[in-house]
């Protein structure tokens, strides 16, 4: 998601600046009005940071989990661990941290100027640890949901690289082909002057276009290499990407199942926490990678505000199969609903398996057969006329 700026007046009149990672700038101003802000304006920041790795931050909340369980202080056990942070990212975050805390602001609000670097719900998530006086459990809980989902990520990973290495080879393989080699039969043939067989026209007609427009071709892809990281950063761009995922048979539930994922977990982990529903609602919101998810949350959530039940308002919508509607529905009768989450990220959990296993295992040995199948014709169409041609002379 894009990251935003905004000039605010708070409570005393004075004017501040922070920064929001959001989906659009209307969603920051929403998001600052109701927090008690009067917002001048929202500009989208177009410098790019440098990314914190997930598994670094996970790192250094393992190693406060020790200091805290120690006995220091916060602002110490940020003293020891700045001293030695490897990463710069991190160590220019956390000195910033440690001068709002030794300023006298909590972890939570100290935190809360980076959510475009983090987890953007981990300083709501912070803020429950630090009213209920559990932070070292929830910091606890923090680092085990992320872990599952960085693994569901690698995991999505492994299971498109070899599929996505094969169709890599079979576009090179082809153009050599078309582009390359056929031009030099389609030369020898003219010269012959003899009809060519039907495949073989077929597959020159083909030649032909892409000799004529493998530059173009060669240019679109630079312009999506180009663009990858303005897709990682929101707007538009990544919300037609989304789209274009969700259309694709197998890739579309893949998607959908992740984010279906990391919805119910992070609701499961900010309501043990003792965060309202509304306002989990309302930090899931930002914090989930699916524009499309995102939107529809935003009706979820004022659904919710208006008194309406999770699982009534979820019903609205098309994002969350009607299992996992079910079961909110069952925990929210029977008083279980954390239960029922937990339940629920088991199965989802299985399920992504499922589908990421069939991806490795079904598609990439289709692509093999598919794409072998075709070099398989053309090469037969190049040679087809002088098979032909040898056997009116042998004959």
């Amino acid at each position: 998601m894009p990251r935003y700026t905004a000039k605010l007046s708070s409570g005393d009149g004075s004017i501040i600046y922070k920064q929001l990672h959001a989906h659009t700038a209307k969603d920051v101003f929403v998001y600052f009005r109701e927090e008690g802000y009067f917002v001048f304006s929202v500009k989208r920041n177009f410098k790019w940071e440098k990314k914190i790795s997930l598994k670094d931050f996970l790192l250094f909340n393992r190693e406060l989990i020790g200091l805290l369980q120690a006995g220091l202080p916060i602002v110490d056990g940020l003293a020891i661990l700045l001293k030695k942070m490897p990463s710069s990212a991190m160590k220019s975050m956390l000195t910033q941290v440690q001068s709002k805390l030794v300023k006298g602001a909590s972890l939570s609000e100290s935190f809360r100027a980076f959510t475009h670097l983090i987890p953007s719900y981990y300083p709501t998530l912070v803020y429950s640890g630090e009213q209920s006086g559990q932070l070292v459990s929830v910091l606890q809980k923090f680092i085990i949901q992320e872990d599952r989902k960085r693994q569901a990520i690698k995991r999505f990973k492994q299971a498109l690289t070899y599929p996505a290495i094969l169709m890599a080879v079979a576009a090179v393989a082809l153009y050599v082909i078309l582009g390359r080699a056929m031009p030099e039969f389609t030369a020898l043939y003219a010269d012959s002057g003899k009809e060519l067989p039907v495949v073989t026209q077929a597959v020159i007609v083909l030649s032909n276009y892409v000799t004529a427009y493998s530059p173009y071709l060669l240019l679109a892809i630079v312009a999506l290499l180009f663009l990858r990281p303005l897709m990682r950063h929101g707007g538009i761009l990544n919300a037609s990407a989304e789209k274009l995922i969700m259309w694709l048979p197998v890739l579309g539930s893949v998607w959908r199942l992740h984010n279906q994922n990391s919805f119910i977990s992070t609701l499961k982990l900010l309501l043990q926490g003792g965060i309202p529903m509304a306002k989990a609602l309302k930090t899931i919101r930002t914090a989930i990678p699916s524009n499309l998810l995102s939107d529809e949350l935003e009706k979820v959530w004022n659904d919710v505000l208006c008194g309406q039940e999770l699982s009534a308002a979820l019903e609205k919508h098309t994002f969350f199969e009607s299992r996992v509607i079910e079961m909110v529905r069952i925990g929210e009768t029977s008083g279980t609903l954390e239960d029922m989450l937990e339940h629920l990220m088991v199965y989802g959990e299985e399920k992504l398996d499922d589908h990421l296993g069939w991806v490795s295992g079904i598609i990439a040995p289709v692509i093999l057969l598919v794409v072998g199948a075709f070099i398989a014709l053309l090469i037969l169409a190049m040679y087809l006329p002088m098979f032909q041609a040898a056997d009116l002379i042998s004959q």
